[in-house]
């Protein structure tokens, strides 16, 4: 089914002509936009955020807390800018998250420091989406949301005293990352700030621990603490193993037997404690944010790795391509650029500097086992580069995929499948065997590498008309002329989701023959993302 809100239109992805060389700027990181969107909003004087996301996603978050009372100013060209409520919120009212998981789940947690009651509701998708685990959450702590009607959403939202005191929460480990960043980025204006104590591994942890860092940035006192559990387990490990040790040392004589007992028992014994240290210890870890009056700030905004991750995939792919990724620094917090790290472990290489990342190809990708547990948004990239690798890529740590704008891991099997992948699946996996593809045929087929050229449509995130018409003038212009390829022509349905139309055009840059339906659900979290794809597969030195 094809997204409503971005029409029926079908475009041809562009095909890469030669090899990809030059420097790409993505936009903004649409997670630490958020986040500091929400620091601002709570914060006390006006914010300036550079460089900030300017996509359907922040713009909901935005709407959002301009109808809580923020000062939220979007000057053409310039930094979001944002005047602070100090800690409540004077307004409240209807909340329209759209499409967006993120904005929806924050927004939840900033109607609890509002003075009225409001209402939270989106998109029928996101209706869809669950959000019963961040309504527990907060309701435990003394909030009051109720469900209106059957779906996730809407939900009403009262404000109350008791949520204000704040305190301790303890959090399942199926529980979304999102809800739990939601609650530490309110943390710091609650009276007694906020513990948050995890039953099993974090979900997403890496998310929660990017929420930390921008958390720490602005002023906030917020850190992991130490657990009760891993002193504990190392203790009784490390009793355990030094009375083992004396008892075969004993047993076996005070010579050597002594020695070789107290090592293989100690050894043993540190780990068999860390083991339960870590199960005890970390797996039931404790988070905290101590309450504090935070500030106006300044910030800017490094590129999104996760929408970089799709620039990495193809200059991983296509022969003599290298891309730098400007201003994205190697290291990092982002989650997402693991999928760096990733492609890198397939075959790429890694040709970064001090200044920024930049990534290159290094041999045909061959395969592997890769776990995305800490960054499964940017699988998607990998999934589409493990359709052109010599042998099958097998991607764990999925669990939260089904979830997310799409099933995502039914939504990309789908798509694979049809340009001739043979795909594996199950809840939290995906294993790709793309050796039936056309991996080498960028190398050696040359009838069909001549790029798009002309390609001058602006994306207008109103409407999709500019775009298209660009699109299909192209694809009248310049036909694919390989008969090899055309046989398969395919079109993907991304299921109105912004990642699976960008991993499609990673093929579409491949092979050829990949046409998109909804082209436009990429303004969720980057309008500009099919001119910038352009111009990118054009070589254009410096580009977006």
């Amino acid at each position: 089914m094809m997204s409503a809100a971005h029409g029926g239109d079908i475009m041809r992805a562009p095909r890469a002509g030669k090899p990809v060389r030059g420097i790409f700027s993505p936009p903004g990181s649409k997670s630490l936009t958020q986040r500091y969107m929400m620091l601002a909003a709570l914060a006390n004087g006006v914010s300036t955020i550079d460089n900030a996301l300017d996509s359907v996603d922040t713009r909901a978050l935005a709407a959002g807390l301009a109808t809580l009372g923020a000062g939220v100013a979007w000057p053409a060209g310039g930094a979001l800018v944002i005047t602070g409520v100090n800690g409540i919120f004077p307004g409240c009212g209807i909340l329209n998250a759209v499409d967006g998981g993120t904005p929806a789940r924050f927004l939840m947690a900033a109607a609890c420091l509002a003075t009225g009651t409001s209402t939270l509701d989106g998109s029928a998708r996101l209706r869809q989406r669950p959000m019963q685990d961040g309504v527990d959450m907060l309701n435990s702590l003394g909030a009051d949301i109720t469900r209106v009607g059957a779906m996730q959403l809407p939900l009403r939202i009262t404000p109350t005293e008791l949520f204000r005191s704040g305190g301790a929460c303890v959090v399942g480990a199926h529980a979304s990352s999102q809800f739990i960043s939601a609650l530490l980025l309110v943390a710091p204006w609650l009276k007694r700030g906020m513990h948050v104590r995890f039953e099993g591994d974090p979900p997403s942890v890496s998310y929660i621990d990017l929420t930390v860092d921008c958390l720490r940035k602005v002023g906030a006192d917020a850190a992991w603490e130490p657990s009760q559990g891993l002193g504990q387990g190392l203790g009784q490990g490390l009793g355990q193993g030094l009375g083992q040790g004396l008892g075969q040392g004993l047993g076996q004589g005070l010579g050597q037997g002594l020695g070789q007992g107290l090592g293989q028992g100690v050894g043993q014994g540190v780990g068999q404690g860390v083991g339960q240290g870590v199960g005890q210890g970390v797996g039931q870890g404790l988070l905290g944010v101590k309450p504090a009056l935070l500030k106006r700030f300044h910030v800017a905004i490094e590129p999104d790795a996760s929408s970089a991750a799709y620039a990495m995939a193809l200059a991983a792919l296509v022969p003599g391509s290298e891309i730098a990724l400007a201003h994205l620094p190697r290291g990092s917090h982002q989650p997402d650029m693991a999928v760096f790290d990733a492609l890198i472990q397939l075959g790429a290489r890694d040709c970064s500097s001090e200044k920024c990342a930049a990534i290159g190809f290094g041999k045909p990708l061959h395969g592997g086992v890769l776990d995305a547990s800490r960054w499964p948004d940017g699988s998607l990239a990998v999934m589409a580069a493990a359709a052109f690798a010599s042998a099958p890529v097998e991607i764990r740590g999925l669990a939260t995929l089904a979830g997310k704008e799409s099933d995502r891991i039914d939504a990309m099997s789908q798509w694979l499948r049809n340009i001739g992948a043979v795909v594996e699946s199950g809840a939290d996996w995906i294993r790709i065997d793309g050796r039936s593809t056309y991996a080498k045929e960028i190398s050696r087929d040359k009838s069909n590498m001549n790029p798009v050229v002309g390609f001058k449509a602006t994306i207008d995130t109103r409407t999709n008309a500019n775009l298209n018409a660009g699109a299909n003038e192209n694809f009248n212009a310049h036909p694919n002329t390989n008969p090899k390829a055309n046989h398969a022509e395919i079109v993907v349905n991304p299921h109105a989701d912004h990642r699976i139309a960008m991993s499609a055009a990673v093929a579409g840059a491949l092979r050829g023959g990949v046409s998109i339906s909804d082209p436009g659900c990429v303004e969720k979290s980057w309008p500009s993302f099919w001119n910038d794809w352009h111009r990118l597969l054009s070589g254009i030195e410096g580009s977006a």
